[in-house]
């Protein structure tokens, strides 16, 4: 008669996998790594048509995941509109200038007149927001420099909100309740739902720029916006930001949070800035409150010379986002290719590089632009002979585990 095992060591083998499941197990898994190994080494550089931004750097920008388009916000001093507004259709692969063809809406009677064509608002941010009762999408343009780009001619700073209706192309100065707020330039706009929030930026004062610690809301109510929260101060813990930060929209739970991230503190260093632990804040919006993430571990960029902070999000039907943040590193040395992160704010890890680096580098091209439209990751960069020509798809696999 065979021995008979204990009731505790037969669970104990029912438990465990069989050698079989094992083999199946580590056989799918090397298969899955091997076709995400191909896919990363296989990036390739494709050609964007059209009639491409002629700037070095968009002053702010967009993007409607829905209808995969990227919207550039630039200036140019020569140009005579100023301000110009690209559309990348990212399915076509195709860039259109939509300046000329944006005209300012019919005046009511009784209010200003405003010229047709938009205003130049160079460092005025943009943020993209479709309204879910009447589908209507509209691009958002708040503050800016309205005369240009002169550092030593500090002219008027905005304080304006504008909208952009990109199916109709009108635009017109949203008229916001509530009073006013502190005109800033450089500033961080970010839509969650029917509300918009502005974080940072630079304002003047005594006759030179100054980075502004606060923050205002804008809210949607029964067809008026209106302003909930005037330049309402920083906490007094919260590290400083500073002005060309960056902020998203990031899920925890079922709740939406505003991830922000520091960008120029330094007037005198313009040239580079730091992300370390202390550089990421998240806002939560019920509550209105900051929290300095400086407990969070893993590796994180250091010294960069410009970066692009944007989330992946959950489901293009739904208001759910990422939990992450992806972020792409740039430096001004040309030896020096994009490098990307995943920051995860409930992660023990907190931040890891993605080691894309050399693969990137591999393509031998002169990425400085990284974005998320809908749920693909892009590198854009220039040629020789054309700027914002060409693009790198990031396969969603490396980026997402």
């Amino acid at each position: 008669m065979g021995r008979s095992r204990t009731p505790m060591v037969q669970a104990a083998a029912e438990a465990s996998p069989s050698r079989t499941a094992r083999q199946t197990s580590a056989k799918a898994a090397k298969v899955k790594a091997k076709r995400e190994e191909t896919s990363i080494s296989t990036l390739t550089v494709q050609k964007l048509k059209g009639d491409a931004p002629p700037c070095q750097i968009p002053s702010s920008f967009a993007v409607d995941n829905e209808s995969e388009t990227l919207f550039f916000n630039t200036y140019d001093e020569t140009a005579k509109y100023g301000s110009e507004v690209y559309r990348c259709d990212l399915k076509k692969k195709s860039w259109t200038n939509i300046t000329k063809s944006i005209v300012h809406l019919p005046h009511p009677i009784g209010s200003p007149e405003r010229p047709r064509q938009l205003p130049s608002r160079y460092g005025g941010s943009m943020a993209f927001y479709k309204s879910k009762t009447t589908g209507q999408r509209i691009l958002f343009i708040f503050g800016g420099q309205v005369n240009g780009t002169d550092e030593n001619d500090l002219g008027e700073i905005s304080s304006e909100l504008i909208a952009i209706d990109v199916d109709s192309l009108k635009w017109w100065v949203v008229d916001v309740a509530g009073g006013g707020v502190a005109p800033r330039r450089e500033s961080s706009l970010v839509v969650v739902k029917d509300q918009l929030f502005i974080f940072g930026g630079r304002t003047q004062a005594d006759g030179q720029f100054e980075s502004t610690e606060s923050y205002s809301i804008c809210t949607l109510r029964a067809g008026q916006w209106t302003w909930d929260v005037r330049d309402e101060p920083y906490p007094d813990h919260m590290p400083a930001l500073g002005f060309c930060g960056d902020a998203v929209v990031i899920q925890d739970g079922n709740a939406q949070k505003i991830l922000l991230t520091v960008g120029c503190t330094d007037p005198d260093n313009t040239e580079t800035l730091e992300l370390v632990p202390r550089s990421f804040v998240i806002f939560d919006i019920g509550l209105r409150s900051f929290k300095a993430q400086v407990d969070c571990d893993g590796t994180f960029p250091g010294r960069v010379s410009w970066y692009g902070l944007w989330n992946l999000p959950g489901s293009l039907k739904s208001d759910t986002s990422s939990t992450s943040a992806v972020i792409c590193t740039f430096h001004a040395k040309p030896a020096q290719s994009p490098e990307l992160y995943v920051y995860s704010p409930p992660s023990p890890a907190g931040c890891r590089a993605l080691g894309l680096r050399k693969k990137i580098a591999a393509l031998k091209q002169n990425f400085e632009f990284f974005a998320v439209v809908g749920s693909k990751a892009y590198l854009f960069g220039s040629t020789e002979t054309d700027l914002w020509n060409i693009f790198t798809q990031i396969p969603r696999q490396a980026i997402v585990d």
